[in-house]
């Protein structure tokens, strides 16, 4: 590797790696209130209960989880990719490319339509469906459609809506085992020397508890009661990589490394590892920023109104509760074991002194009253029921549940106006299926014959 041109000893590989790990550090403090935000949401729709007050009731409604299911059903259908054509040669190659999309899109082969549904249940949450597209020809052509989380990806904090327009951008968590590290060095692909420093600080916990980055990911599983910190042994030394593109004087560098141990397993030009230096990163968004990446998304609209329904609901479920268990208060003159005054078995005789009768059983307990506010509960849920539907698109004919008396007319009027809304989504996701579409190509160029294409 050549020496860098304002450094007489640094070479060009560790100044690169040093700086990435700098630009890395820099990302994921930026990134930090944003994945809190998003993390709130998840533990909405997982129905993670809040703290209370001893003796209170608090019980999470599937509100958030009902939009999020709804939404996702709403924006589940795949964007075709077809190639145009100019001229009759180039009809014939189009058509080649388009069926062998049709083919790699297929679900025994790539599972476009299922990796596109996994990144759009983390887009209604993150406001962004990330995912990463590259092709290989290590053991024959192969072409990659990976979802990325917004958990592991990292990006450029004012490089706006467009990745392409970052000056680096990369993603966490790129875990490898040792035999995956020594087929890269048979590959020509990995430093030797910079292998041998990975692997001799491999670790056989997956978890690596001194990894801020793994730990941001698994505080994911204690939603759902899972603790993999304490259950992640896989039987084999692992590796947590970062794989980071970044532009440096004018050239765009890729670079896998591990920023732990500050050293680079692969470091080259862009240009040798995508001959088209394109990032292998795209995104479309829920909430277009054109100078904020990390744009809000729909469970954030959804989140306040849905916080407010669990409110009113367990505000009536502690009222109901408050009323059936009272508080009472006792003479103990009348009632001197008030004990007895519990309620653990039917036909019970409790003992009352009356004065020889000249004082009433009943002037020896008075209840505290509480006033019935179901009314109000209910009138106020459903208000915010339909003021939710209004304001997200997600109404109840969305959902399939008009109600009997709904007219044909208003009916289907409603559904339009929740497609013209969702329409936004599915133009976004369907530019960013266009540029998937693009690296599809440029990974048959560089790594499939014409013999296999044909094949194909």
């Amino acid at each position: 590797m050549p020496q860098a041109p304002d450094g007489p000893t640094q070479t060009l590989e560790s100044k690169l790696v040093e700086l990435a790990i700098k630009l890395i550090d820099t990302a994921v403090q930026f990134r930090k209130p944003r994945l809190e935000a998003i993390r709130k949401l998840e533990d909405a729709y997982h129905l993670k209960p809040k703290p209370t007050l001893p003796g209170r009731l608090w019980i999470p409604l599937p509100i958030l989880s009902g939009f999020v299911d709804t939404l996702k059903s709403k924006l589940d259908k795949l964007p075709r990719i077809t190639y145009k054509h100019e001229g009759l040669a180039a009809f014939k190659v189009a058509k080649k490319v388009t069926a062998a999309a049709e083919l790699e899109a297929g679900p025994n082969r790539g599972a476009w339509a299922k990796k596109d549904r996994m990144a759009t249940t983390l887009a209604i949450f993150s406001g962004r469906a990330i995912y990463k597209k590259y092709a290989d020809s290590i053991n024959g052509f192969k072409d990659h459609l990976e979802v990325v989380d917004m958990f592991d990806f990292l990006w450029e904090p004012k490089g706006g809506a467009d990745l392409e327009d970052h000056l680096f951008l990369g993603q966490q968590n790129i875990f490898k085992i040792e035999d995956d590290l020594m087929d890269g060095i048979d590959a020509g692909l990995y430093d030797a020397s910079a292998v041998r420093q990975v692997v001799a600080g491999m670790n056989t916990d997956l978890s690596k508890k001194n990894d801020m980055a793994v730990q941001e990911k698994l505080n994911r599983y204690s939603r759902l009661g899972l603790d993999p910190e304490q259950n992640s042994y896989v039987g084999q030394k692992i590796a947590n990589l970062t794989e980071w593109v970044m532009n440096y004087k004018g050239t765009r560098y890729y670079l896998l490394l591990d920023p732990l141990m500050k050293v680079g397993v692969r470091v080259a030009p862009l240009k040798e590892v995508i001959e088209r230096e394109r990032y292998q990163f795209v995104s479309w968004a829920t909430h277009e920023d054109p100078f904020n990446f990390a744009s809000k998304s729909p469970a954030e609209d959804v989140r306040p109104v849905a916080d407010g329904m669990e409110i009113v609901f367990n505000e009536g479920l502690n009222n109901l509760r408050k009323r059936n268990w009272g508080q009472r208060a006792v003479d103990p003159n009348i009632f001197p074991d008030v004990n007895e005054l519990n309620w653990d078995r039917p036909d019970k005789v409790i003992i009352a002194d009356t004065r020889n009768g000249e004082k009433a059983i009943s002037s020896g307990v008075y209840e505290f009253k509480t006033e019935d506010n179901s009314v109000i509960t209910v009138n106020l849920t459903s208000f915010l029921d339909t003021f939710l539907g209004k304001k997200t698109g997600i109404t109840a004919s969305a959902e399939g549940q008009a109600p009997k008396d709904t007219k044909v007319g208003v009916y289907y009027g409603d559904l339009a106006q929740v497609a013209d809304r969702l329409g936004l989504n599915n133009d976004s996701k369907a530019e960013c299926w266009a540029q998937i579409g693009q690296r599809f190509t440029d990974g048959l160029i560089e790594h499939l014959s014409e013999p296999m294409l044909v094949k194909m």
